[in-house]
């Protein structure tokens, strides 16, 4: 992440989850001091499970997976963390033998909507700009208005 910082990413996207860490967090407040967009899977532990950081962060846009019908995820955290939904579910992604295969998980949903964020910052707009863009474009799912279940709803 210091990395990235230091070559000014506009957007971070982090496909981990984990429990709470103070290094991570602060590591997460300071990009967000230099305007920087953060974006993380919000977790794979089932509808029951405990939220998960960085995606739990203040500030920080977690996602969550659905599949092609626009069903969630079945392993997928629910919770009030939870920011967008984006296709999660069976996404063709390199293999680490070598060709591609289908995944599943929050952690191929981020990416899409870190690239939309990203998409959006190199055309100009800033932080609170392209988060509030990226909202108003959510497709909602699940039950009207915000859920914990799908956040504002569907980035496609």
């Amino acid at each position: 992440m210091e990395w990235l910082l230091g070559r000014g990413a506009p957007v971070i996207n982090m496909s981990i989850a984990g429990p709470p860490n103070a290094l991570l967090q602060k590591m997460v407040t300071q990009a967000a001091a230099r305007g920087r967009i953060i974006v993380a899977a919000a977790g794979n532990g089932g509808p029951a499970a405990a939220p998960v950081f960085p995606a739990a962060l203040p500030g920080v846009v977690a996602v969550t997976a659905v599949d092609p019908a626009l069903k969630v995820y079945r392993y997928a955290n629910r919770g009030r963390y939870i920011g967008v939904a984006a296709q999660g579910v069976g996404v063709l992604a390199a293999a680490s033998g070598g060709g591609f295969a289908r995944y599943s998980g929050t952690s191929f949903a981020a990416p899409q909507v870190a690239a939309r964020l990203a998409g959006c910052r190199a055309a100009g707009g800033n932080t609170g700009t392209c988060i509030d863009t990226l909202v108003k474009a959510a497709r909602d799912l699940g039950a009207p208005g915000y859920d914990e279940t799908y956040g504002h709803g569907y980035i496609e």
